[in-house]
């Protein structure tokens, strides 16, 4: 009888995915606005565990050359907020932001256009490794 391979990746998504000790999280396409509740990259909370890893993103839309905030939450608390600009000029993802995030954290990261109503196209990721609290 054949094996058969099952994908354990089905879509991107808000959440943190772990395989083993490895963590991982794509949210897929956002445009990003002036409404936060619109422009989530991830929204959740960490298990019994401290995760230390990464977090990118990637701003692509050359329609505009609007400027993108990036705020990383943790428990309500922002905790590290990052400017970004004209993706005209900066068609590379941006540089990575290291992260340790506590054991039974709620992790919240959203993007604000700090310079018009427009949506503009964006990615986000997560990547790193967990480990025991």
């Amino acid at each position: 009888m054949a094996k058969k391979n099952i994908s354990t990746f089905l879509a991107p998504n808000k959440g943190l995915s772990i395989v083993g000790t490895h963590a991982y999280g794509y949210s897929g396409e956002i445009l990003v606005s002036q409404t936060a509740t619109s422009s989530t990259f991830f929204d959740f909370t960490s298990g019994n565990y401290y995760f230390k890893g990464v977090m990118q993103f990637n701003y692509y839309d050359t329609s505009g050359d609007d400027d993108i905030r990036y705020d990383i939450k943790f428990n309500g608390s922002v905790v590290m907020s990052y400017l970004t600009g004209n993706a005209k000029v900066y068609t590379s993802p941006d540089n990575v932001v290291p992260l340790i995030i506590p054991p039974r954290t709620a992790v919240e990261v959203v993007g604000y256009n700090e310079s018009s109503t427009n949506g503009r196209k964006n990615i986000g990721s997560i990547v790193g490794r967990v480990y025991d609290a």
